[in-house]
């Protein structure tokens, strides 16, 4: 007896294959959710140690469940974010793009972990500043919010001009009050910087009130280079602009009996001995008791300080705030 044969079932209607634009924003938003901030912590542990090895140790997690945290992060991000060669891991150039902007998210976990281990959770505003604006016109306005009862729970940073962007630029700090007369580091993300003017800041040369330089009317920069110095560090934007000073006039820039990144040293080495300094006026307001300018043929150009945000990250309140004081501290 024949066997009925089984009909076939009946195809589903056709239907067009989703497009790369239909199925990859879901695809790819569901990967990224996915993330934890270990995945984040791990790119920034590889690109200070060199190793997927050393990374995975510093996070104490085993070197397969790093591979695997790798992976899941480029298959989120849809891209390759290391180079590996006989000296070691780095990120290429996708892994430092993407390690510029997840530091500043790192940075502002880091920041909401600290505010929460206090018993009564505070606004935490992170400042990078150069020393002398930490003793000078920040005081004054941080003394001024603590009156108006507005006052933030604020940790400042201190370092160089360079030192300090870098800061900001890895999310370590939210602004920066800084000059911008040196060199800004490179970043892949080219010029990201919001910047303010707040004060224009001129410069003296220095030197102790029993100096015979502090009595002669008019000095030559020829004159200068016949005593010692103290130099502030080579980075700083003050030695810079001094050795561009002499350089434009065809001299070579005085070398430095004294080296020294804080300025308090720096004048308290002045007043105590045949060497002069060259030091913002608001230093030299600070110690006029102990020193006295010397009366150039001639002027150091002055520079600027600037309020400096990340152009791209919307700016916290309270930062806000503080750059609205002190720049009103000039008008």
């Amino acid at each position: 007896m024949d066997m009925a044969q089984p009909k076939p079932k009946p195809k589903p209607p056709a239907t067009a294959p989703a497009t790369a634009e239909e199925s990859a924003p879901s695809s790819h938003g569901f990967r990224i959710a996915r993330l934890r901030v270990r995945h984040l912590q791990l790119l920034d542990r590889i690109d200070k140690t060199g190793s997927l090895s050393a990374a995975a140790a510093s996070l104490h997690v085993s070197q397969p469940r790093a591979t695997n945290m790798l992976r899941e992060l480029e298959e989120a991000l849809g891209c390759l974010l290391l180079e590996r060669s006989s000296r070691g891991t780095r990120l290429n150039e996708a892994g430092t793009i993407a390690l510029d902007r997840l530091r500043i998210a790192l940075g502002a976990l880091d920041a909401a972990e600290t505010a929460l281990r206090n018993r009564t959770p505070r606004v935490i505003v992170r400042i990078g500043v150069l020393p002398l604006v930490g003793t000078d016109r920040l005081c004054r306005v941080i003394a001024e919010l603590e009156a108006d009862g507005v006052l933030p729970q604020v940790i400042l940073r201190v370092g160089t001009v360079g030192e300090l962007l870098s800061m900001l630029h890895a999310g370590e700090v939210d602004a920066v009050i800084s000059s911008l007369d040196t060199s800004r580091p490179a970043t892949p993300a080219g010029d990201r910087l919001r910047v303010v003017k707040l004060w224009e800041e001129h410069l003296r040369v220095v030197a102790a009130k029993a100096n015979p330089l502090a009595r002669k009317r008019k000095v030559s920069l020829e004159d200068l280079l016949q005593h010692p110095w103290v130099l502030m560090a080579g980075r700083s934007a003050n030695r810079q602009g001094l050795e561009r000073l002499f350089l434009q006039a065809g001299l070579h820039p005085p070398e430095p009996q004294v080296e020294t990144e804080s300025p308090h040293i720096c004048l308290a080495m002045v007043a105590a001995t045949r060497m002069i300094a060259l030091v913002p006026d608001s230093a030299y307001r600070l110690a006029a008791d102990r020193v006295s300018e010397v009366k150039l043929d001639g002027r150091f150009p002055s520079t600027w300080t600037h309020f400096i945000t990340l152009g791209d990250v919307p700016m916290l309140p309270h930062v806000e705030q503080l750059a609205r004081r002190l720049g009103a501290g000039e008008r």
